[in-house]
């Protein structure tokens, strides 16, 4: 299991560790760790959400 890391536009960071994840996380920005973290809950993104997933 190997860690995925994502450097972002602003500061800050993602660090995803997880024994099912298959890929690579892409660049993004700060309002994109939210969605990230719902996508890999298995939970829909709200509409009134901006960010993207970083995979």
């Amino acid at each position: 299991m190997a860690p995925q890391y994502a450097a972002l536009s602003q500061s800050g960071s993602l660090i995803l560790i997880s024994n099912d994840f298959k890929g690579t996380l892409k660049e993004g920005k700060l309002g994109d760790i939210a969605p990230s973290i719902l996508k890999s809950m298995d939970i829909a993104l709200p509409k009134e959400m901006t960010g993207t997933p970083l995979f």
